[in-house]
């Protein structure tokens, strides 16, 4: 992705290294909220893990900003264009992998549109192509880390237990 982002940024003549990213775990999070160097960080993730950040990073009289649990909710009513809402939900919940706050998690259908919306998503959702999101026609790529893989399939079941029929 740095490789990929640094090349846009040459195009448009701007510095590649003023775009870095990492992946890692909880070690590389701590050091760059430590790191005096880094004025500002930038955190997308639980409230419980933003608000350890916020404070070591304001313990350096840093600045943060902050994107935290993310856990949105989609309403269809039923004077709503249900394609659309298919489609919107289907980008909210797929279009980045679930690995945003902005992800869609939740959907309410009204009890009317019910059935007819969810076929339609069960239809689209079989349509998704996952697999490297680097080919043509990927919508769904990999999960960043094996811990957000088991954290999605906790999920997934918790889901499935909460299912209203």
């Amino acid at each position: 992705m740095t490789r990929l982002v640094a090349g846009v940024l040459e195009k448009n003549n701007l510095p590649p290294a003023i775009f870095t990213s990492f992946c890692g775990g909880a070690d590389i999070g701590q050091a760059i909220a430590k790191d005096t160097r880094i004025s500002l960080v930038s955190f997308t993730g639980s409230s419980k893990v933003g608000q350890m950040v916020q404070q070591t990073v304001n313990q350096r009289f840093g600045k943060c900003l902050l994107e935290l649990s993310g856990n949105n909710a989609i309403i269809v009513m039923d004077d709503a264009d249900i394609q659309l809402a298919v489609r919107s939900v289907l980008f909210a919940a797929v279009g980045t992998a679930g690995q945003r706050c902005t992800t869609c998690r939740r959907l309410l259908l009204h009890e009317s549109i019910y059935q007819i919306a969810l076929d339609q998503l069960l239809d689209v959702y079989k349509q998704v192509k996952i697999g490297n999101p680097l080919e043509k026609g990927t919508l769904l790529g990999p999960l960043h880390t094996s811990e957000s893989r088991k954290s999605f399939e906790k999920g997934i079941e918790i889901i499935k237990s909460q299912a209203w029929r």
